[in-house]
């Protein structure tokens, strides 16, 4: 109904939104996954965990709070480098829109 509202270059892809929470959350938890090889050796198993979480979508937003608190702080602390200093803070920001929109159709978590 109210996509006929909408005024979008591409309207077909409206029908498609219920994938875009799952899609953005499976991406998220790549980054945290892909980037535990270069993190403090006190913080990897806490990237990869968060990273296998949000893959899976098992505890979405348990893990987007802790993920969120890890990238604040890392991004307050352990940036000199302007480039990872932007990094963490879009991944907070990333991690706090899943903490509001939830994980998304395709995932394993249950409410509770």
């Amino acid at each position: 109904m109210i996509e006929q509202f909408l005024f979008s270059a591409f309207p077909e892809l409206f029908s498609y939104s219920y994938l875009a929470t799952s899609i953005f959350r499976v991406s998220v938890g790549y980054l945290w996954l892909s980037n535990y090889r270069s993190a403090m050796p006190a913080t990897r198993g806490l990237h990869a965990l968060i990273g296998i979480l949000l893959i899976l979508g098992a505890l979405t937003q348990p893990a987007a709070i802790v993920a969120t608190v890890l990238a604040l702080y890392l991004w307050m602390n352990y940036s000199p480098i302007k480039q990872q200093s932007d990094f963490w803070f879009l991944m907070a920001v990333a991690n706090l829109l899943l903490l509001f929109t939830g994980p998304g159709p395709l995932a394993f978590d249950l409410p509770i």
